[in-house]
Parts: C-alpha cells; structure tokens; sequence
C-alpha cells in the first residue's frame, strides 16, 4: 500500500504541476487547452485498453517512461514555440496515463473489503502532496519540470516493486 501513496501522490502531484504549467506554453490558451485535453483523453483510452493488455507494472512503467521524456524535454530545451508545446503534451499524455492507470489498478491489486480504505488513504495522500503543485509551477523554468522528471523516475522505480501475483477482480 505504501508504493501505492506514492504513485497515487506523484501521479496526482505531476499532473495538476503540468495541468498548471500548461499557462506558460506560448501560443493560444485555448488551442493550447484544447491539445492537452486531446492529449489526456486519448491517454485514458491507452491506459483502459493497454492494462490488460500488457499488465499493471507495464503500463506504469511506459507511462512514466513517456512522462519522463517530456518533463526532460521540457527541461532540458526552453525554445518555445511548437517544440515547447510538443513536449508539454508528451509529458501530459504519459502523467495522465500514469494517474490513470492508479485508479484502475487499485481494485485489482487489492481485496475488496479494503479497496475503498486504501483508495482512501492513496487519495488523502496525494491530496496533501498536490497542495504544492501550484507554488512549484509558478518557480522560474526549468525547475518545475526538473521536479517533474525526478518525481516521475522515482515514481518509475517505485512501480517495479509492485507486486501483481494477487490480482483480484
């Protein structure tokens, strides 16, 4: 259940970061709004199909792969534009799968008589740690998405723990 505050919190923490970064991208709010909400569905068409499909660990571990990507990206290169944006929406369509994948993991990880107190307990977690999204989003580039990459590669690692032998349905 620990590993699993924790994807629930970095997942949570990292998507409400890039959802709040997402102001600072050059170009049009609303076509920039507008591709980050295609980005995010369609990553929770991917994580709906793929879960069962190449497993729990899997899905987290492409994920947070793809997430890693952009928030390198972003970091490493602040040349605006098309670019920028590019990497803004990699970053949003593998965090979005990730914090997805959280959700519909959890009922077949664990036991129904404790499903809704660990959803509960994930879900207050990262409540906590998602308070400070905002003010990390609003420090000078690149430090929120190197926060970003580094939250996202231990969130990577915590995932290869995870245990699926137990899968309840």
């Amino acid at each position: 259940m620990a590993l699993y505050c924790v994807l629930w919190s970095i997942g949570s923490f990292n998507y409400y970061l890039i959802t709040f970064y997402m102001k600072y991208i050059p170009g049009s709010i609303y076509v920039n709004t507008t591709a980050s909400a295609l980005s995010e569905n369609t990553s929770y068409l991917v994580s709906g199909l793929l879960l069962n499909k190449i497993g729990i660990k899997m899905c987290f571990i492409v994920s947070l792969s793809i997430a890693i990507i952009g928030g390198f990206l972003l970091a490493a290169f602040q040349m605006g534009g098309f670019a920028e944006a590019s990497f803004v929406l990699i970053a949003k369509f593998g965090i979005s799968w990730a914090y997805n994948n959280c959700y519909l993991s959890t009922p077949l990880l664990f036991p129904a008589h404790l499903r809704v107190r660990i959803f509960g307990i994930c879900h207050l977690m990262a409540s906590f740690v998602t308070v400070l999204a905002p003010l990390i989003a609003e420090v000078n580039p690149p430090t929120p998405m190197i926060i970003f990459t580094i939250a996202c590669i231990g969130s990577l690692i915590c995932s290869l723990f995870i245990n699926t032998k137990h899968r309840y349905s």
